[in-house]
């Protein structure tokens, strides 16, 4: 399917001016050419008449010299008068020389003619020369007589002429129509560009949700247009993130903030028993210990938005990974009366080890968190997919997620706790991390959950080729 696009547009513009440049040669060539067809008519005219005067002087008896003195020259003159062409309207006059001397001249002929010069060496068939309006013919003979043959082309020339007007009066409008086709391309071509100019100003100026129209979306300017619209929507996006990120930073802030100043506001008003004074302190390094984390974390998503992570990348035994993690969960499981079932394979994968380790915990730790409190099953699973891919899942039967939450859980700050009830402080931020660490590994994670059937995060990742199944170890 061919696309009529601007550089289509172009195209035919330049290829217009070409064939109009092409049309005003062929206007010159065609003007050349009847020019050339005006004169072969009078030189055909012209060459019967020397061709009539010649045989003339050769068929005198005896026949005639160019030295012998003009008195003896006699032509048949009853031969050689013509006066008319064979319209009977176009006159023709002749001369003849003889030894530097005009022996014979027409009655027509004009008396300023002086007696020519001809090309050395001279042409058989003669010369042609245009002179004051007329046409004439120079022939010399064999017998030495120089013999000039001419008529009047006023009308061909005026013919001529007017033939030349019109050629160059079309020619003009062929080339006004392509400089005006040329300005109607330009200003085409040019407002789509002032419009993305006017848009991206006003995109600066803050008009976030401004977006530049685009008509057709075939062109090159369209498909650029649709590019910015896209990176606009992403800015638009980031920004907003930018601002939502701030706000909820600063909200989970103030709460620890506010309680370490009423603390130590309120510790010197009264009398306090050491152990009070403990107690405040306690809470004090609690919040602090609140902010730490939070700003960690914080900062550990700022360096991966501004891609200042490096990963160790390794090949990772994924069991011996899980298996290594999880007697770091067994008594918050054991606390919630809560089952864990593993089922590994014997797989690995191009991996950091300690921001996977980073993920897992995460996962498993919220699997737990936010389960029943009367009890339960976590699975957690490592298996090989197609495609050379490896699936982690961790999977519990607890109260699940309401759907209208799960396009949303890997938002910065997002929390649905209505919806899974747990405990101790979460700053929304856990998943958003374990978003960023995946994708950064070129893999996914992915969510399903059913109200009170429970919960599966799933992360996929590419696993390494050659898998030495021996060094695996053993459950």
């Amino acid at each position: 399917m061919i696309f009529y696009t601007r550089s289509l547009r172009f195209q035919i513009f330049y290829g217009a001016l070409l064939l109009a440049a092409v049309i005003a040669l062929s206007f010159v060539l065609a003007w050349r050419a009847e020019r050339d067809r005006q004169f072969d008519t009078v030189d055909a005219g012209l060459q019967a008449r020397a061709t009539q005067i010649t045989g003339s002087l050769f068929r005198s008896d005896p026949p005639l010299e160019a030295s012998e003195p003009a008195a003896a020259l006699a032509l048949p003159r009853h031969e050689i008068r013509f006066g008319s062409g064979e319209d009977g309207a176009t006159p023709y006059y002749y001369i003849i020389w003889g030894h530097q001397t005009v022996r014979y001249r027409s009655e027509s002929a004009p008396s300023t003619i002086a007696i020519p010069t001809l090309p050395r060496p001279p042409s058989e068939d003669g010369s042609f020369r245009v002179l004051d309006g007329r046409r004439e013919r120079l022939h010399q003979t064999r017998k030495g007589f120089l013999v000039l043959v001419g008529r009047d082309i006023t009308t061909e020339l005026s013919a001529i002429r007017r033939y030349a007007i019109q050629l160059a009066i079309l020619s003009g409008a062929i080339l006004g129509a392509g400089l005006l086709y040329a300005y109607w391309v330009s200003r085409q071509a040019m407002r789509p560009i002032a419009e993305i100019n006017q848009a991206a100003k006003r995109i600066a100026d803050g008009a976030l949700s401004e977006r530049i129209a685009t008509q057709d979306n075939r062109s090159e300017l369209g498909q650029l247009c649709q590019v910015l619209n896209h990176t606009f929507d992403k800015l638009e996006h980031a920004y907003q993130r930018q601002t939502r990120f701030a706000a909820d930073a600063s909200h989970e802030l103030r709460t620890p903030v506010a309680v370490i100043l009423a603390e130590i506001q309120s510790a010197p008003k009264q009398s306090r028993s050491q152990a009070e004074y403990e107690e405040c302190l306690a809470i004090c390094e609690e919040s602090a210990t609140g902010m730490q984390s939070l700003l960690q974390r914080l900062m550990l998503l700022a360096k991966y938005d501004s891609a200042q992570v490096d990963l160790q990348i390794e090949s990772v035994d994924l069991e011996a990974l899980l298996l290594s993690l999880l007697p770091g969960f067994d008594a918050a499981a054991e606390a919630k009366s809560i089952d864990i079932q593993i089922e590994l394979q014997c797989t690995k994968v191009p991996a950091d080890r300690a921001q996977l380790s980073q993920v897992v915990s995460n996962l498993i730790s919220n699997a737990i968190a936010y389960h029943h409190d009367t009890g339960g099953q976590v699975w957690i699973r490592s298996v090989e997919k197609a495609g050379d891919q490896v699936e982690i899942s961790i999977t519990d039967d607890g109260p699940g997620i309401a759907a209208q939450h799960l396009p949303h859980l890997f938002d910065r700050f997002y929390r649905c706790d209505v919806a899974r009830q747990g405990e101790g402080e979460h700053s929304g931020l856990g998943l958003a991390i374990c978003h960023e660490i995946i994708e950064r590994h070129g893999g996914v994670i992915e969510v399903d959950s059913e109200m009170e059937k429970g919960t599966t995060f799933r992360v996929l990742l590419p696993k390494v080729p050659e898998i030495a199944q021996t060094l695996c170890s053993s459950a």
